[in-house]
């Protein structure tokens, strides 16, 4: 029986920083180089799915581009800047760990994945269900009935994918309480900027902008 996944797709950018990541890593060569390198990747990835790539699907107005700007420039300065920082000076033998955690959220290509590499996780069913709801309502062109639903479900996505792929991994490292608190504050302001996309922008989509836009969305919920 397949179960819910949330899946991003890797574009090849970040499937090669992956590999880069765990042939340094087997060769003991600065694994720590090459997972910063990873995380840049991987927020450069998730960056252009939930702002820059939807919003020019749904071709949004001067005003809505400026705090999707906004919410962009906030994500990334955090990223790089506490990326370095928190990774540069970890073990080997702490990133055995880490790529212990990478292997079991990467998805090889395949024939059950269209043949593109992915990062997933499981998610639970009752989101699942609310969000093929959603993508539902979106594809006949009723998206603004499902607005509030919408929003939840996608703030939502955001929240997990900030915990699954940047946060949980840290749990194997020793951290500094100064760094722990830059870390907490970088990811409730990039969770911050894109919940303000998601309602300053998309809750006044149309139901064409809506469809659109979902359409976009619609392909990072797969089953496994």
């Amino acid at each position: 029986m397949s179960t819910p996944v949330i899946a991003i797709a890797a574009n090849p950018a970040l499937d090669e920083a992956i590999e880069a990541f765990r042939r340094a890593l087997s060769h003991n060569s600065k694994p720590a180089e090459a997972y910063i390198h990873y995380m840049g990747c991987l927020t450069d990835r998730l960056i252009g799915l939930f702002m820059l790539e939807p919003v020019e699907i749904a071709q949004v107005s001067p005003t809505q581009r400026k705090i999707v700007d906004f919410a962009v420039d906030t994500g990334s300065k955090a990223s790089s800047m506490l990326t370095a920082q928190i990774w540069k000076k970890v073990s080997t033998a702490q990133f055995a760990a880490v790529s212990r955690d990478l292997d079991k959220m990467y998805w090889a290509a395949g024939a059950d994945n269209g043949d593109v590499p992915q990062l997933y996780y499981p998610a639970d069913a009752f989101f699942a269900q609310n969000y093929q709801k959603v993508i539902d309502a979106c594809a006949a062109g009723r998206g603004r009935q499902e607005l509030d639903l919408m929003l939840q479900v996608l703030n939502r996505m955001v929240d997990d994918v900030l915990q699954k792929f940047f946060l949980d991994q840290t749990r194997h490292i020793e951290i500094g309480f100064i760094t722990r608190k830059a870390l907490d504050v970088s990811i409730a302001g990039t969770r911050s900027a894109c919940h303000a996309v998601m309602q300053k922008v998309v809750k006044d989509f149309s139901d064409q902008q809506l469809k659109d836009f979902m359409s976009h969305y619609a392909q990072t919920l797969k089953h496994k």
